[in-house]
């Protein structure tokens, strides 16, 4: 990526929990900043399954963490955020 991306570039990886710590190391050998994480669980209370993260390359980190991605609603359908990404509005 750091190859690719243009100065002050972005960097988006979405990828289980159990490679943050692989992930975080690989920026601290790069000059990509981390700039938000978000994990993404199925239901409310449960685990997350992923995460997506989002570097920009040429800044130090500035890490916030944005509010997780619940898939399934209490009804078991798709969640409001979930369904506007599937109907092309976000």
């Amino acid at each position: 990526a750091q190859d690719l991306a243009k100065p002050s570039g972005y960097l988006k990886v979405v990828l289980p929990p159990m490679r943050l710590a692989h992930f975080q190391a690989a920026l601290g050998n790069s000059d990509f900043g981390l700039q938000t994480l978000r994990f993404f669980h199925s239901r409310d209370g449960d685990d997350a399954y992923l995460f997506e993260a989002v570097a920009r390359r040429g800044t130090k980190p500035e890490l916030k963490i944005r509010a997780p991605l619940v898939i399934y609603g209490p009804d078991g359908e798709y969640g409001q955020e979930v369904r506007q990404r599937m109907d092309g509005k976000l």
